[in-house]
């Protein structure tokens, strides 16, 4: 018996998120630095690639891309890390050949320059809940005719270097974990016209995104806070620690 077209068409999203996904160990290691100049220029190039095929596609990204481009928090970063379970397998298949269809033109990239792999670590229903609220965020990270990147919630991914600072995330922490997530915290705090959030707001925001609020993220709040004067020099503490 023939497969249907529904089936074909499955397998060959799931080969092109495949593609997308992680790459080998040896390749990741590489980890390549990637300056904003680097990643607008690759963007651009995927844009002009998926534009030429007709295709408008968004993305929602997350991690280093966020800190590079659009809140110039960080001079560098290694990839550019999206989601978006909406995408049909056109579009995906499209984006695949887009990049690396950008990494023969600079290979500085390196192969898994555009992935998404943070599909291996977020569940679907999380990610649903990820795209809507980005879609109603409408931050923009980057835009093109055939491209555009909006940055995911401000509070996922404040909770994410939480989490991650805690011990508990899926990677090692990192040196530059507690200053993305001052910087996460400014810009929701500038958006909502707000001085400050309570602690339990912030918790709340994890029970949502987040398996468990743990004694060792609460005890992360006041570095953050301390951060977070010093980085904005400000007085006031961005989380209302709860007494």
């Amino acid at each position: 018996m023939g497969q249907s077209l529904s089936t074909l068409r499955w397998r060959r999203s799931a080969r092109s998120l495949q593609e997308l996904a992680a790459r080998p160990a040896a390749i990741r290691d590489l980890s390549p630095n990637l300056s904003c100049e680097i990643l607008i220029s690759a963007l651009e190039n995927v844009a002009k690639y998926t534009s030429a095929k007709n295709q408008d596609i968004t993305l929602v990204v997350v991690g280093g891309i966020i800190n590079t481009i659009f809140l110039k928090s960080r001079p560098e970063t290694h990839d550019v890390d999206f989601f978006n379970d909406n995408l049909p397998p056109a579009a995906l298949k499209c984006l695949s050949k887009a990049a690396k269809s950008a990494f023969k033109r600079n290979r500085i990239l390196g192969q898994g320059w555009l992935n998404n792999h943070v599909v291996l670590f977020v569940p679907s229903h999380i990610r649903r809940i990820l795209l809507d609220e980005a879609l109603e965020q409408h931050e923009v990270v980057f835009q093109a005719p055939g491209l555009t990147l909006l940055a995911a919630p401000w509070e996922f991914l404040f909770c994410t270097k939480l989490h991650r600072m805690s011990g508990r995330g899926v990677s090692t922490a990192t040196s530059y974990d507690q200053e993305d997530a001052v910087h996460y915290m400014e810009r929701y705090i500038s958006l909502q016209s707000t001085a400050a959030v309570a602690q339990g707001t912030v918790r709340f925001w994890f029970g949502q995104y987040l398996p468990d609020w743990t004694t060792e993220t609460e005890e992360l709040l006041p570095g953050v806070n301390s951060m977070y004067q010093t980085t904005f020099h400000v007085e006031h503490d961005p989380i209302i620690l709860s007494s």
